[in-house]
């Protein structure tokens, strides 16, 4: 009946990859694209937005 994490989309980044992004947005809160962009080019994965 209780299960833990089921289905759904695995998650894109790991916790330091988040911790580096929020330091990002924290030092340039305005450039959010921005941050998205670096980190991106740093970790070489892509974030996709769903509609």
């Amino acid at each position: 009946m209780y299960k833990s994490h089921g289905g759904g989309v695995p998650l894109t980044y790991n916790p330091e990859e988040v911790a580096r992004f929020k330091e990002l947005v924290k030092d340039e809160p305005r450039r959010i694209r921005h941050a998205k962009a670096v980190l991106e080019e740093e970790t070489q994965k892509k974030l996709r937005c769903p509609r």
